[in-house]
């Protein structure tokens, strides 16, 4: 059956295209394959092109002769290729040529797919599916990935003004000016306690309410985190918040996030650094982890969405003020955006009571987005599960407190611009 999935002649036809016609021959020899030709002699002669072109020498019968006869390769074959004639056509043959692989690849896989279902599980089977449709050449031979500045230019035109989506919190969506643009890892850190899966749940939450959103809970059980809206809201309900609660291995997780992204959707929380695992790193820690980051920063930029990644700080890592994940230096490098939730030194009053203990300063450090980098002072509200900036209202500084009830508090550095800040968070329903 798989003889229906190649054509001898056009291979012989791109092959004579490519030694005697110099326009094509360069840019051929570097983007084709040679397993995209299915007789095996074809194969060994397009090797034999790459090679006599990567030594800068022409593309000569006399040539490609000499390196037949010094591989030891019968030479009869070549005859039937040079009797052809080049075509004038040689994209379209290319990516007929391309096509028919594709659909031997299917074919293998599909033979593939019966046998393992016999003692595989689906998931494992869609897995290995995924993973080998992803390496085959969706759009033709490949080419130059070189466009002008003009061409970029019209492409972006094109496509309109970059989208942003709103985290719902205005301090973040203020500093961002109006959310996040996709295509970004960002990794959310911040001191021991200081509240980052809080934030990071609050911002997927919002997101949920509007569009599709998919968090790996891997930290605390579902359960626990339907409690805890419950509490907040006996009424809490959402379609669009997916979660999942198993698969702590980085393939698992990126396996997840294709099928997500496939059906739409732009917005993933992974929580936490310290819960994926990378199973098929052999190296350092340090290079497993690293793995981690780049994989992550790639699916971002790949399939142009938003990843919320909740990372561990090491001791030693924040020294020269740079916030970075521990483990790996160049995860912090990786990131597009670096968010850290820091406490504020305790100061207690005279029942005992930390009046820091509910403020957090919400620091940008790193901001590859709109290069803004911002501080600003806020208070976790334990009752809401939220976190909110004071703000000025009738000349008193406001904020809420774990009742949820509006009350004037004192801060010793309210920023410039909450003196016009009528922004604050809603309840979520």
């Amino acid at each position: 059956m798989i003889e229906q999935f190649f054509d001898k002649s056009l291979e012989q036809s791109i092959l004579i295209t490519i030694i005697e016609d110099e326009s094509v021959a360069t840019q051929a020899l570097l983007t084709l394959k040679a397993e995209l030709f299915f007789i095996e002699q074809h194969q060994e002669l397009f090797n034999i092109l790459v090679n006599i072109n990567e030594r800068g020498l022409k593309l000569e019968q006399t040539i490609i002769m000499l390196e037949l006869q010094s591989k030891k390769i019968t030479p009869d074959f070549i005859f039937g290729i040079l009797g052809k004639t080049p075509t004038s056509n040689f994209a379209h043959f290319t990516f007929t040529l391309s096509e028919l692989y594709n659909k031997r690849e299917l074919w293998h896989m599909s033979l593939k797919i019966q046998e393992d279902l016999k003692s595989e599980s689906s998931f494992t089977v869609i897995k290995s599916v995924n993973e080998k449709t992803d390496n085959l050449t969706l759009s033709g031979v490949s080419v130059s990935r070189a466009k002008s500045f003009n061409e970029w230019k019209k492409f972006y035109e094109d496509q309109g003004e970059t989208a942003k989506h709103p985290t719902g919190v205005s301090f973040i969506d203020e500093g961002l000016k109006g959310g996040v643009e996709t295509g970004q890892l960002i990794l959310v850190m911040g001191d021991p306690e200081a509240g980052k899966t809080l934030m990071s749940t609050q911002i997927l939450k919002n997101v949920a309410n509007k569009q599709p959103s998919l968090f790996f809970c891997f930290e605390f059980t579902v359960r626990k985190f339907i409690e805890n809206q419950i509490q907040v809201n006996p009424n809490y309900s959402n379609d669009r918040l997916m979660i999942v609660n198993d698969g702590y291995d980085i393939k698992d997780i990126t396996l997840e996030i294709i099928l997500f992204a496939k059906r739409g959707g732009k917005f993933a929380l992974i929580d936490s650094q310290m819960r994926v695992e990378n199973s098929d790193n052999g190296g350092t820690v340090e290079q497993s982890e690293s793995e981690k980051f780049s994989v992550l920063a790639k699916l971002c930029h790949r399939l142009d969405i938003i990843i919320l990644y909740i990372a561990q700080q090491g001791k030693d890592d924040s020294r020269s003020g740079v916030h970075s994940p521990m483990g790996s230096k160049k995860g912090g490098h990786e990131a597009s955006q670096i968010w850290y939730i820091e406490t504020l030194k305790k100061d207690y009053d005279d029942n005992g009571e930390d009046k820091n203990g509910k403020k957090r300063n919400f620091i940008i450090s790193k901001n590859k987005q709109n290069g803004v980098h911002f501080k600003k002072e806020i208070t976790l509200n334990t009752k809401l599960l939220e976190f909110k900036r004071p703000y000025m209202q009738n000349g008193k500084i406001k904020n809420f407190e774990s009742d949820g009830e509006e009350v004037e508090v004192e801060y010793e550095n309210i920023p410039k611009d909450t003196a016009s800040d009528k922004l604050t968070m809603p309840v979520m329903t």
